[in-house]
């Protein structure tokens, strides 16, 4: 039973003591926007081209559909430095003939989130992709993990993805990535 209601054009927001609802007629998209920003929009997830009923806004303000996992590119075939752009998305070289570099945060307080995740692929066929530690002072260090060996060794400067590897660099704290996956030399 709804207690308080107030109608607005095309949006209906209500109370019925327990739950807020917001109904839209005419549309199928409502934005949340937080300082003037859209950060969420809640979609019709039953409409043409949605699998999710809600997206959010990434740092860049790209959109993602929330709980559907998609793997966006970002930056690809370009030399770059670790940042939150890359969190949740996919870099890396089809290039044949250049080499491109990930060179990891300077600091710990760069943007790339504890806890952040980014995929790099190699689809070149003739030179690596290189992911470069950039080591010293307050620098977040990047360890490999090598299931096969049985070892966690810091790539200590730089390490190389060969044509045709695929690696997961995951920041589990301020100061240290973990990288696992094939293809790749510390």
């Amino acid at each position: 039973m709804v207690q308080d209601s107030t109608d607005f054009d095309t949006v209906r927001v209500s109370h019925d003591g327990t739950d807020g609802i917001i109904n839209t007629t005419g549309s199928t998209t409502l934005n949340l926007q937080l300082e003037g920003t859209t950060e969420l929009r809640l979609l019709n997830s039953s409409a043409a081209g949605n699998t999710s009923g809600a997206e959010v806004s990434d740092h860049a303000a790209n959109f993602h559909q929330v709980g559907y996992n998609t793997l966006p590119e970002f930056n690809f075939n370009a030399s770059d430095t670790l940042e939150a752009q890359h969190n949740g998305k996919i870099t890396g070289k089809d290039d044949t003939g250049t080499t491109y570099r990930l060179t990891g945060p300077t600091s710990s307080d760069e943007d790339f989130p504890v806890g952040g995740v980014c995929q790099v692929v190699n689809l070149g066929t003739a030179t690596d992709y290189e992911i470069a530690d950039t080591g010293g002072g307050t620098a977040c260090t990047m360890y490999y993990l090598d299931p096969d060996a049985g070892s966690v060794t810091d790539i200590v400067g730089l390490g190389t993805l060969g044509p045709g590897g695929w690696i997961t660099l995951w920041r589990r704290s301020t100061t240290a990535i973990y990288i696992t996956g094939s293809g790749f030399t510390p």
